[in-house]
């Protein structure tokens, strides 16, 4: 089934970034490429997104690159994010598309770069885990995928690959999950030298590594998920407020 997908970026003078994204699409996708700002038209966006049920949303933007996080609050589609350099050579809108909350996953891939390839075109069965079953965010990742019901490493898997920032690299064609125990500046940057290539979620987020497994296998699953973190957030402002 030919896949449906939306190419959104907050400016014109991106269009060296999504001319790319475009041309490789051509005769692989139907896909629409629109110029929205989740500051200055947010409107418009949700209009955009309301055209089509899109199956994947491929975002970018620079400096605070709010676009694509934004997306992927209005959607349980998968988004991947591409971060458009500018100041500090893009690391600041690799660390906003790639640092998201929990439960809320957007796929960073390299600044300036185009995501697409088989890898974010494939249509998966399951998930396959790699790394190290003992450490404790590989494990909720595991636990999250059975609480899905997602089958794992079935024939058609799409990889989940936790390495360590300190010691490995990661890998192309699957959703990277960098490991690390502290969380300095230092380490920030670390983190941007070594994502030249493939795609991420942000550091230690093995749970957003397998919401979005999920969302490229059954998104419609993260419908009442996604309502439960919702009501839980109306939950704590009506206790705010009456207290």
């Amino acid at each position: 089934m030919t896949k449906k997908i939306l190419v959104v970026f907050g400016s014109k003078s991106d269009e060296k970034v999504f001319g790319k994204i475009a041309k490789s699409l051509k005769g692989k996708a139907d896909f629409d490429i629109r110029i929205c700002s989740a500051h200055r038209t947010p409107e418009l966006l949700n209009t955009v997104m309301l055209k089509k049920d899109y199956d994947l949303i491929i975002a970018g933007a620079g400096l605070a690159a709010h676009l694509p996080g934004v997306i992927a609050s209005k959607t349980t589609a998968p988004v991947v994010g591409v971060p458009v350099s500018g100041n500090f050579d893009g690391l600041d809108a690799f660390l906003s598309i790639v640092q998201m909350p929990s439960g809320i996953p957007v796929l960073a891939c390299p600044v300036d770069s185009n995501p697409i390839s088989d890898f974010l075109l494939f249509d998966y069965d399951s998930v396959k885990v790699v790394g190290d079953m003992k450490n404790e965010r590989v494990k909720k990742c595991v636990v999250m995928l059975e609480e899905f019901d997602v089958a794992l490493d079935l024939k058609k898997p799409i990889t989940i690959n936790f390495f360590n920032l300190d010691t490995e690299n990661p890998k192309e064609n699957c959703i990277n999950v960098p490991l690390l125990e502290g969380d300095g500046a230092e380490d920030a940057l670390s983190f941007f030298k070594k994502a030249n290539k493939g795609y991420f979620v942000g550091l230690n987020r093995g749970d957003n590594a397998a919401v979005f497994a999920v969302s490229m296998i059954d998104r419609y699953s993260l419908i009442d998920y996604r309502d439960d973190m919702k009501q839980k957030v109306v939950k704590d402002d009506k206790e705010v407020i009456s207290n």
